[in-house]
């Protein structure tokens, strides 16, 4: 990951969530597709404040595309939100 040791030392992290293939193939991405992936795992958005270390003060939640899903995957989105802010709601969060 380009600049991960700057990001670390300003308290940044990246999270990506909804597994880890995607139902596009961008040529840009290193994503693996996967017309059906697994469906997303229901303990992510609870497990992921765990997965948080305590330096982080900002974290970047991205995903993979999942055209797939009904609603692109925004209801896996709300409660890994509402998860890390509950952790620590002083840190800053970015989509």
């Amino acid at each position: 990951m380009p600049n991960q040791g700057e990001c670390f030392r300003r308290g940044t992290a990246t999270f990506l969530i909804l597994g880890r293939t995607c139902t596009r193939n961008c040529t840009f991405c290193a994503i693996p597709l996967q017309e059906r992936p697994p469906a997303p795992d229901p303990e992510e958005p609870s497990g992921l404040p765990a997965r948080r270390p305590s330096w982080v003060k900002h974290a970047v939640i991205t995903s993979v595309t999942r055209d797939d899903l009904e609603d692109g995957g925004a209801s896996h989105f709300a409660p890994t939100v509402e998860a890390l802010k509950c952790k620590d709601p002083e840190s800053s969060l970015k989509f």
